[in-house]
């Protein structure tokens, strides 16, 4: 992902929005997929799960540059 000033650029607050629920939904995966095969991949997983969160983290910076800039 873009850095967080380049996305708050780029898109709207629905947009960054979207990005957000994007990352939760990953994770959320990630987090069912622990409970499915338990140490199977769980390496694997651990490293989708750092990606996602810093997406998940980035978009909330964005969000937040954006909605302060008065952004829609």
């Amino acid at each position: 992902m873009k850095d967080p000033e380049q996305t708050a650029i780029d898109f709207t607050l629905k947009g960054i929005e979207g990005l957000i629920r994007n990352a939760e939904r990953e994770l959320a995966e990630l987090d069912e997929f622990d409970a499915q095969f338990g140490e199977m991949g769980r390496e694997t997983r651990a490293r989708g799960r750092e990606h996602w969160m810093q997406k998940l983290e980035a978009a909330e910076e964005a969000y937040r540059i954006r909605k302060e800039a008065g952004g829609s």
